[in-house]
């Protein structure tokens, strides 16, 4: 086992450093938790490996017809279950179109046997029923939507074999006080750490699935919770006897994704979603698009498949959404009627098949990409202390009609988005949206303060720090021609992400320390409820076991 998981965290330690090593504490009266991924009590869970031939495939039907892979009893919306990611070889030829390498979803189907779903990635983005230009989708969405799996043309040729990598399916605490975290069920391999290699040949671990948060412990993926800490009644037991204790945990953290990754807003359908008699649309069954459209909203809709769209509705034709309630909109011709209401669309049928609803012109959910470490606060009945991913920039989604300042002596003002000084940023906008001019998407500006919370953008630092204090009229910022259309978004582009703890206690401060997407990272979460040397409660956050930041926490009333 040691020599299938090494650690993957190169250490960074600086002299004079202050350590927060797993040894430093081993003796002290504590609730202490330490997993590390080369221990020999980590779970490791054989990879699946079935091998079948082309009678196995239901062309027609599209399924796979082989014996039970142990998989949870199929629960999932549209008649689908649990699934795993997995791979495909032949000693022939594959199934067509399958091919060999590329990575799939085997899902359990309650008429029996199994579906295939390809998982999307990054360059499949524009086919997805998600797939928007510049955006990237979940590599499962097909999964959870229950559209899109593989249409098997023939049963191939030779022997095929079904496999998937081997997983990680417990990490265990070497503390000794029994925090081993499990996941949550064996039988959904979707929920589990997979065993992989990087580029440069290093072993680690990574989330197998699609994830809402990319966490190792206790962590929630698109099928809800993954791994979980156990037994009960030692998380019993620590809420008992943590008070006035040391509270650490190591996590080992896998690749960070960037906060870049962003959606349009939008929504999937099929025919009942349709209500003809009102002459409306439910789009609250993707609970990310409720309350979210706005009267005016520009909105465009494609099939997916061999679906057809409810009458009068064509592909490439944008209509406008009027807001009948968080739940439901209406469409009209033109922008003018939608804010009215007047003159909405009849449809005169319900379509067929699943159809996606999209909004060019706006930012959907950000779907921040996060991890997390439960800590048992002193007192709280089991409070949570948890770290996350998160993008530092409030009010980062800005409307490009009516946030910036296009004339006047504030022509060059941006308002909304709260950022200091000498920040390097860029800009996300939706397919149908703009930017005033001349910004563009996706170029490095700069910004400075323009008094207030507004701010000013610049093409290079030396500007910025040349105007301050100057009025933006007399500034060389950026200038703007003329207004924008729709949203977008600003985003720190220093290539990292933010990383911010805290209770979750709103009164509770939270700072913030950045680390660079896609690294292999140690983060240690140190926790004092007694400490000697401070008045409060104190908390600490080590990178790569060096110590980079350290905050007073709420003493517990």
């Amino acid at each position: 086992m040691t020599d299938l998981l090494k650690i993957f965290c190169i250490s960074t330690l600086a002299a004079g450093s202050s350590l927060l090593r797993a040894e430093t504490f081993p003796d002290l009266p504590s609730v202490y938790v330490h997993y590390a991924t080369d221990s020999e009590k980590n779970g490791i869970l054989p990879g699946l490996e079935e091998s079948f031939t082309g009678s196995a495939i239901e062309v027609g039907t599209d399924r796979l017809n082989l014996a039970d892979l142990g998989f949870d009893s199929p629960t999932y919306p549209k008649g689908l279950g649990y699934g795993a990611p997995v791979y495909f070889s032949s000693t022939g030829k594959l199934p067509a179109p399958l091919l060999p390498d590329k990575p799939y979803y085997i899902v359990p189907a309650a008429e029996g046997g199994y579906r295939v779903f390809p998982a999307a990635m990054d360059a499949d983005a524009a086919i997805q029923p998600g797939g928007v230009p510049g955006e990237r989708v979940f590599p499962a969405q097909n999964v959870v939507q229950g559209v899109g799996s593989v249409v098997f043309r023939d049963g191939g040729t030779g022997q095929h074999t079904l496999f998937s990598k081997p997983q990680l399916f417990q990490f265990a605490d070497l503390s000794g006080t029994g925090f081993d975290a499990f996941a949550r069920s064996l039988k959904n391999r979707h929920m589990m750490l997979e065993v992989d290699k990087d580029a440069e040949g290093r072993t680690f671990a990574r989330t197998a699935g699609a994830l809402v948060r990319e966490n190792w412990i206790g962590s929630y993926s698109a099928y809800g919770p993954t791994f979980f800490q156990g037994p009960s009644e030692k998380r019993a037991e620590a809420r008992q006897h943590v008070g006035g204790k040391r509270v650490v945990y190591q996590i080992f953290v896998v690749r960070v994704r960037s906060y870049q990754e962003r959606q349009v807003l939008k929504f999937m359908a099929d025919p009942k979603d349709i209500q003809m008699e009102k002459g409306q649309i439910f789009h609250a069954t993707d609970a990310r698009a409720a309350n979210r459209f706005a009267d005016g909203d520009l909105i465009q809709v494609k099939t997916y498949g061999d679906g057809r769209l409810p009458s009068p509705l064509k592909e490439g034709t944008g209509y406008f959404a009027s807001k009948i309630d968080g739940k439901n909109i209406a469409l009209h011709a033109t922008r003018d009627d939608a804010r009215k209401r007047t003159n909405p669309i009849a449809f005169t049928d319900n379509g067929s098949g699943s159809f996606l609803f999209w909004a060019p012109e706006r930012v959907a959910d950000s779907r921040r990409w996060s991890f997390f470490a439960e800590v048992l606060a002193p007192d709280s009945g089991g409070n949570t202390l948890s770290a996350r991913l998160v993008e530092p920039i409030k009010n980062g989604v800005v409307k490009n009609s009516t946030a910036f300042v296009t004339s006047g002596p504030g022509n060059g003002e941006l308002r909304g988005p709260i950022l200091a000084e000498l920040v390097p940023v860029i800009f996300w906008t939706p397919p149908r949206a703009s930017l005033p001019p001349p910004l563009k998407s996706g170029v490095r500006y700069w910004t400075g303060r323009a008094g207030g919370s507004a701010i000013r953008l610049y093409n290079s630092p030396e500007s910025a720090r040349a105007d301050s204090g100057k009025a933006t009229a007399e500034s060389s910022c950026i200038k703007y021609s003329g207004a924008g259309v729709g949203e977008s978004l600003i985003s720190m582009d220093d290539q990292a992400a933010g990383i911010a703890f805290g209770t979750l206690s709103k009164n509770l401060p939270v700072f913030q320390h950045r680390i660079p997407f896609n690294a292999l990272q140690v983060l240690v979460f140190k926790i004092d409820f007694d400490p000697k040397d401070r008045p409060a409660s104190y908390q600490s956050l080590g990178i790569n076991e060096v110590f980079t930041e350290g905050l007073e926490l709420e003493r517990p009333k």
